[in-house]
């Protein structure tokens, strides 16, 4: 982007040097490139986390901004980092990546400079380095626009310290980087710093859990050395005809400067657990965002957009507003529906399934059509929005309030509706306005019935995009994700069992077995599913519903099962929690800083009659038992009964009636699943008569 001010370009012709008076970029360093702490090197393991492969001993960057030959601003970054390796699983620590952007039409792009790099170990007692060698840097191009600059440092081993610094051109103002605090391990030391000219305003955008230990802000200044533009008879712009030759000079010009300086000290790691959106959600980072511009000599330029003019902008894109406007290419598709049918969620149904039939999903995720919609369904194949637009453009056809929906998968991270980012959101569905409620589709989810949307979806809100009703959609499910099994077995003496078991899944867990036995065929997906089933010996096996994906698809066997029990002298030992017993908590960790999120709400249902052997009774059971969540946030029940035929029966029900629990609720709900794994580890004990 380029800003083309009359008083801009005169008076900022030609940069010959940059000239900081910034109090936060004088002080001392916490880290001096190349010298090197004798006890870090001789670091055996890091005190504030034992675990840890490797160590941040400091991420020291900072940031500000010059203007180039060519009349536009860049932003500098330079970054040193320093990182103890302690393990050898911590080796992939020293390879680093960085990545890089220039536009399509190579009018901008960020260029990578300097970059020095060095091993440290100690051998000895004395220190010896290892230079970064030209033949350890690399450049991978992952597309047209998108590439990663690539060095790996040798000799690394257990003890070993890496060290970097390199430095970054960007064109991108606009597309600041963010500064990452934290890291998969501990950081010691992690500072950024800032300088913004008084041109610009951004908004800073902060997440995470960690405390900032310096948070400091100073006005400040910076001198541009400049050439001014010469006045010439002709051959120069805005040089007046007839002009009189006044030659270039060097001027000094300084602005005023915002300047910020951020500190993270000894920042824990932070790692992948249980139900997770994504880690990037929680990580603690600092983004920003361009909110305004003034140059001297121009207009105050305001880029802090609104939902409302995101969405105008959307409606007027070639390659998505525009698309919905064309649709004679869909008349044949138009015609069956209405001609089979005049009930509205026939109709809707019917138009779901013509797209999933008639289209191939490539995998890609955007809110942007490839080329046109008309020759995605020429080629019977397309992205995500291709696929989902072609659904909300018949559905129009069909005569329904229709629109896109844009949003961000789970795996891309959440939104914060508060801060207007186009390039937060990368899926698009279609919604379908049934008289004030909200219907949702993406055809792009083969197996998964209208009005559902796949798990990846399910992601805090998504935004309508209409010519008179843009707003936010919930996009949260009342789906469950849900199985019941019911069993019936016959314990015998030697403690063997024989009988069968019906495994029914409902909702999402209906989705996903449906998807495994498309994939796989009906042979494999059953010989896959009896080496699974290792203790189990399978002898007959029966699927319903595999063509209906509107009603549960159930799994059915009759099974031996050679070690349900262990006999010792005249006493039984069995647990008769059959199918996937709870054998561990899946919240390991005693506290935990951020959300449990489930995506979905989750139902387990468990039920087994067993028939004891002849000349044996009960010795002993376990009891019932209810186990609940605060504010009906979930339930467990337990409960073991005996009828006068001496036959047992089992039933556990694990019911989670929310999607998402707050790191507060954390740990009740750990202590929840405590008491799940304790009542699904005790036995039945049988006695001989």
């Amino acid at each position: 982007m380029r800003f083309s001010t009359h008083a801009l370009r005169n008076t900022l012709l030609c940069v010959f040097t940059t000239i900081f008076s910034i109090s936060l970029f004088a002080q001392d360093a916490p880290i001096k490139f190349g010298k090197i702490d004798m006890a870090d090197l001789q670091m055996k393991v890091y005190s504030k986390d034992t675990a840890a492969e490797a160590v941040v001993l400091g991420d020291v960057g900072r940031a500000y901004f010059e203007y180039s030959q060519s009349g536009n601003f860049q932003v500098v970054y330079e970054r040193h980092r320093r990182i103890k390796i302690l393990k050898k699983s911590g080796y992939d620590w020293a390879t680093v990546k960085v990545g890089l952007y220039v536009t399509k039409n190579g009018n901008g792009k960020e260029d990578l400079s300097e970059l020095k790099g060095f091993t440290y170990n100690l051998e000895n007692g004395q220190i010896i380095k290892d230079k970064l060698e030209k033949e350890s840097i690399f450049t991978d191009k992952t597309d047209d626009t998108h590439s990663v600059k690539r060095f790996a440092f040798s000799k690394v081993k257990e003890g070993s310290i890496i060290e970097y610094s390199y430095k970054i051109k960007s064109d991108f103002y606009y597309n600041f980087r963010d500064w990452t605090f934290q890291s998969g391990i501990p950081v010691v030391w992690s500072e950024f710093s800032l300088a913004v000219p008084e041109y610009f305003t951004y908004r800073q955008i902060q997440q995470g859990y960690e405390p900032m230990f310096i948070h400091k802000e100073n006005n400040g200044s910076v001198d541009f050395t400049v050439r001014t533009a010469s006045s010439v008879s002709s051959g120069v712009i805005n040089a007046a005809p007839n002009a009189s030759y006044t030659p270039a000079s060097n001027d000094k010009v300084t602005a005023s400067t915002k300047e910020f300086r951020w500190v993270m000290k000894d920042v824990p790691a932070i790692r992948e657990e249980p139900f997770m959106t994504t880690i990037d959600d929680y990580i603690c980072k600092i983004e920003f965002e361009l909110s305004s511009s003034f140059f001297p000599g121009s207009t105050y330029k305001s880029y802090a957009d609104s939902w409302e003019s995101l969405n105008a902008r959307l409606m007027e894109n070639e390659y998505f507003g525009q698309q919905l406007n064309r649709s004679s290419y869909l008349k044949d598709m138009v015609s069956t529906i209405k001609s089979s049918s005049k009930d509205t969620l026939q109709q809707i149904g019917m138009a779901y399934n013509l797209i999933k039939q008639a289209m191939t999903w490539n995998e890609r995720e955007t809110f942007y059509v490839e080329t046109t919609l008309k020759k995605a369904f020429d080629a019977k194949t397309g992205n995500v929005s291709d696929i989902n637009l072609l659904l909300v453009v018949l559905l129009r056809e069909l005569g329904y309030n229709a629109n896109p929906v844009i949003l961000s998968t789970r795996e891309n991270g959440r939104i914060l509706d508060n801060y207007v980012l186009l390039s937060r959101f990368n899926y698009v569905i279609a919604h379908v306005d049934m008289g004030g409620k909200d219907l949702l589709l993406d055809a792009t989810a083969m197996q998964t019935p209208a009005g559902i949307l796949p798990i990846r979806c399910l992601n805090g809100q998504g935004r309508l995009i209409s010519k008179n009703n843009t707003r936010w959609i919930d996009l949260q499910s009342s789906y469950k994700n849900a199985e019941t099994i019911i069993g019936n077995l016959e314990l015998n003496a030697d403690g063997m069992a024989k009988g069968d078991i019906a495994i029914s899944h409902l909702g999402y867990s209906n989705v996903r077995e449906r998807r495994k036995f498309v994939k796989e065929g009906k042979e494999k997906y059953i010989e896959e599913y009896k080496k699974k089933a290792t203790n189990w010996q399978i002898t007959k096996t029966e699927l319903e519903n595999t063509d209906d994906i509107t009603s549960s698809f159930v799994r059915k066997h009759d099974l031996t099962v050679n070690d349900l029990a262990t006999v010792s002298g005249e006493r039984i030992y069995f647990n008769p929690v059959l199918y996937n017993p709870q054998k561990e908590n899946p919240f390991k960790n005693p506290e935990r800083k951020f959300p449990v999120d489930f995506g979905t709400l989750i139902e387990e249902t468990n039920i087994v009659s067993y028939t004891i052997p002849q000349g044996y009774i009960v010795e002993e059971m376990p009891k019932s038992a209810k186990v609940g969540l605060p504010n009906d946030g979930g339930r467990f029940t337990y409960i073991v009964g005996i009828s006068e035929e001496g036959k047992i029966t089992i039933s556990s029900k694990i019911s989670l009636k929310k999607t998402m629990y707050f790191a507060e609720e954390y740990e009740l709900l750990r202590k929840f699943y405590d008491q799940i794994v304790q009542k699904h580890a005790e036995q039945i004990v049988l006695k001989k008569k």
